[in-house]
């Protein structure tokens, strides 16, 4: 799919997620909050990437 494309040009492997994801599971509700920020700010910068620079 054009997100694993993506995501595999950035070095990031489908695995990787998937793992990921799992330890999502394990996680506090603090770990969880700081991740989804993380990812929140990563969506924005794609985001902005993908409609160029205006």
């Amino acid at each position: 799919s054009e997100t694993d494309r993506r995501l595999k040009t950035r070095g990031v492997e489908h695995e990787d997620i998937v793992e990921l994801l799992k330890g999502f599971r394990t996680m506090s509700d603090d770990g969880r909050k700081k991740l989804m920020n993380i990812l929140r700010v990563f969506m924005i910068v794609e985001g902005k990437e993908q409609h160029g620079n205006s």
